[in-house]
């Protein structure tokens, strides 16, 4: 069983607006449901070893992933767990394809950004699957570029998985 140790990043404004323990108790439980769920099917284990202020934008309701993600790897040198989930209540803004997303991943900086919503585990194991090289597909998947409705892969995804189990972050 490979164990990875995470650190959650959140941003400052679901922890002012929501009591800070039933935040990080969500995400305890989203975490939990993904790293079962790639137990089961991979050997990979999710531990939360901390929890950080992230502060993301702070005048503005929408993030810029890009921008997101140069700010997750820059605080990746304060954190001590082996990837980082950023959690924030923002809309993720793609300029790229000029769409907004309620998440992604930077696999070569092993980081995630999520938008906290009350479905977001699914999204959580959608972006964690990025991380092991898991590609969006057409196939009814949780790599569903669309709708993620489902915690499962398809079968291509899952072999991608599984032979990048052991990838360095």
């Amino acid at each position: 069983m490979r164990k990875i140790t995470v650190s959650v990043l959140l941003d400052h404004k679901p922890v002012s607006i929501f009591r800070k323990w039933l935040v990080k108790r969500k995400i305890r439980k989203d975490i939990a449901y993904a790293s079962s769920k790639f137990s089961k099917e991979f050997l990979i284990q999710f531990s939360i070893i901390e929890f950080v202020d992230w502060g993301a934008c702070i005048d503005s309701e929408v993030l810029d992933r890009d921008n997101a993600m140069r700010q997750i790897i820059a605080k990746r040198s304060g954190c001590s767990g082996d990837i980082i989930l950023a959690f924030t209540d923002k809309s993720i803004f793609n300029v790229k394809n000029l769409q907004v997303c309620v998440g992604a991943a930077a696999s070569n900086g092993g980081c995630v950004v999520i938008k906290l919503r009350r479905h977001s585990r699914f999204v959580l194991i959608h972006e964690l699957g990025h991380l092991f090289g898991a590609e969006h597909t057409d196939e009814i998947s949780v790599m569903d570029k669309y709708d993620p409705g489902t915690p499962d892969f398809d079968e291509e995804n899952k072999q991608i998985i599984f032979s990048n189990r052991n990838r360095k972050f």
